[in-house]
């Protein structure tokens, strides 16, 4: 089984209509960045266009947990990809595009969907925000500072000089 990790900005080719349907053994993992990228279009036919391409092929997509869940993971080798899939959205996803499918000719659908559209904008801006008026961030990576080739796997250390 081959899966691939997928990024909004290629959600919407057409080369990932022809990955998927070149095996069903094929499989494309989203993350809870995915979905915030997703919704944050500002738009409802935004979101559908990022959603096309999967939901003709629904049995073709895993869904990991909230990445906040998946760092307290204890990494170990076997079952962890088993351990990262959130099943119960992943079982729900054809259900999820069916109903995205149908927001254009539904008012109940919209509704539902069009609050969540305006929530993630405006998040969006209340992050980046203050980093156009030069605060909120107090820090920057000044580079890597060593390897530590004592971890499993080896980790960066990063210098981080304050501003």
């Amino acid at each position: 089984m081959t899966r691939m990790v997928l990024d909004v900005n290629f959600a919407r080719e057409p080369a990932l209509a022809e990955w998927l349907a070149g095996s069903r053994s094929r499989r494309v993992v989203l993350t809870d960045g995915f979905a915030v990228e997703s919704y944050n279009t500002g738009q409802l036919s935004g979101l559908l266009a990022n959603f096309e391409v999967l939901s003709d092929y629904p049995d073709q997509v895993d869904i990991l947990f909230p990445s906040g869940r998946l760092v307290g993971l204890v990494p170990r080798a076997a079952g962890s990809l088993r351990r990262m899939l959130d099943t119960k959205m992943t079982a729900g996803f054809a259900e999820f595009t069916q109903k995205l499918k149908r927001a254009p000719h539904s008012a109940a659908v919209r509704k539902a969907i069009e609050p969540l559209i305006l929530q993630a904008s405006a998040n969006t801006e209340r992050l980046v925000e203050p980093l156009r008026r030069g605060g909120f961030v107090d820090c920057h990576v000044e580079g890597v500072l060593a390897r530590r080739p004592q971890d499993d796997p080896p980790r960066a250390a990063l210098l981080v000089r304050r501003c």
